[in-house]
């Protein structure tokens, strides 16, 4: 494993109180999964950001001799780091330097295991690679010699290497595209039998693959990691009266999570985007579970997903409550209260996981009308239709008659009443 060093810059602000300790040691955790060793830490205190390499040279020189004497391999920095501030950092300290994008898309390419999560990976190295390959090379355009209508070496070399890094690009586009076209047929043919979609969403780390897990009897990877999940699951839910849904876990968002892989995973994220139902899973044992639930919601909102849309869309499952203190839970039974579409459970001991699902169920069903139908036993084309195509809520059997109380959309209320127009009237 190679040692690294984190820093965290501190950039003084009135108007924005951020926490850094907690910043800090998040960007330690992101090292750790990186499979990297963190040897050491420290926090900058910045009034104002060196165009050049970021810090001062008085901090640059302490910096220096502090990865001197750790061995250290590579440099993890907490903040945005310009192509030049990069470059100038690896010349002077003589290590391999990682701003945050850099490591989270690091991370992404290390864990996607199936083809289109590799292919997604890879999509958002290379929009990173040419983001920077512009600025990286900015400084060569002025080496321009003779006619404007010539240019210089490095000017060849940047349209060479923007050019090559455009084809891939377009490559990766292409295979993703055909693997969504694919998907959206699977997603059309579930719409057809009225298959409801579930997705999954939280910072990482929240707890949804335990969630998942438990909620589907499944055993998909569930680990105390960040970004433990890159590859959408989905799986089967039961939901009351054997109502069947698809239930997916998707990847785990995180606090400035770079553009590139927001665009690039866009084939992933399509599934959130088309699902019936959205469940935002929160740690309501992290302080800073405020600060998460708005890192998730920018992550939405730059998918498309509005607040309006979130409003009506979005179930907040609040995780974790089997571990927090008496004065934690008193204050999230509290909030959960005043807010009809949020809930309270714990994925690993399965507490209120029932409520949960019957949360999920109403939520998914509240467009289709409830009826109680008296249906002869010969009408059998009828009853059929019924158990394939809605909900059975209660069924009450007699010798003359079979009566149903089921959950049915608009289109079935119009197949009942052109085969039995009494029988539909009578369920009014």
């Amino acid at each position: 494993m190679n040692n690294c060093f984190v820093v965290q810059i501190c950039i003084k602000n009135k108007k924005n109180i951020v926490d850094y300790n907690y910043k800090l040691q998040e960007t330690i955790n992101l090292a750790e999964a990186l499979n990297l060793v963190v040897v050491g830490f420290d926090m900058y205190n910045l009034s104002e950001i060196n165009p050049a390499t970021l810090i001062n040279k008085g901090v640059l020189e302490n910096l220096s001799a502090t990865l001197k004497s750790n061995s250290v391999d590579a440099l993890i920095i907490n903040h945005p780091l310009s192509a030049i501030q990069q470059r100038n950092l690896e010349n002077h300290l003589k290590v391999k330097v990682l701003d945050r994008s850099a490591l989270i898309i690091n991370i992404f390419a290390l864990r996607a295991s199936s083809s289109e999560g590799k292919l997604q990976a890879n999509l958002a190295a290379l929009y990173y690679q040419k983001s920077r390959l512009v600025k990286a090379w900015s400084h060569l355009e002025r080496q321009r010699g003779g006619s404007d209508t010539v240019g210089g070496p490095g000017e060849t070399q940047k349209e060479l290497d923007r050019r090559m890094i455009a084809d891939k690009i377009e490559f990766l586009k292409e295979k993703l595209a055909k693997l969504r076209q694919n998907r959206s047929i699977q997603t059309h043919s579930r719409k057809k039998f009225n298959i409801k979609t579930i997705a999954l969403v939280g910072y990482t780390n929240s707890g949804k693959s335990t969630l998942f897990n438990n909620l589907t009897n499944e055993e998909v990877l569930s680990q105390d990691l960040l970004f433990a999940t890159l590859d959408t699951t989905s799986r089967v839910l039961m939901l009351p009266y054997k109502q069947k849904s698809i239930l997916s876990d998707t990847v785990g968002f995180i606090s400035d999570l770079p553009h590139q892989l927001v665009e690039a995973f866009h084939s992933t994220l399509d599934g959130i985007i088309e699902a019936d139902l959205i469940l935002h899973v929160i740690d309501s044992n992290q302080k800073n579970y405020e600060d998460q639930i708005s890192s998730v919601k920018t992550v939405l909102a730059e998918i498309g997903i509005t607040e309006d849309i979130y409003q009506q869309k979005v179930i907040e499952v609040y995780n974790k409550f089997d571990i927090l203190d008496d004065e934690k839970k008193e204050f999230f039974t509290n909030l959960v209260e005043q807010n009809n579409r949020a809930v309270l459970v714990s994925a690993i001991s399965g507490f209120n996981l029932d409520s949960l699902k019957q949360k999920i169920f109403t939520s998914i069903n509240q467009d289709k009308f409830k009826i109680t139908l008296e249906i002869s036993y010969l009408d059998n084309e009828l009853l059929v239709y019924l158990y394939n195509n809605t909900t059975i809520l209660e069924k009450i059997v007699s010798e003359e008659q079979i009566t149903l109380t089921v959950l049915a959309q608009e289109k079935d209320l119009n197949f009942i009443a052109s085969k039995n127009p009494k029988i539909f009237a009578n369920s009014l």
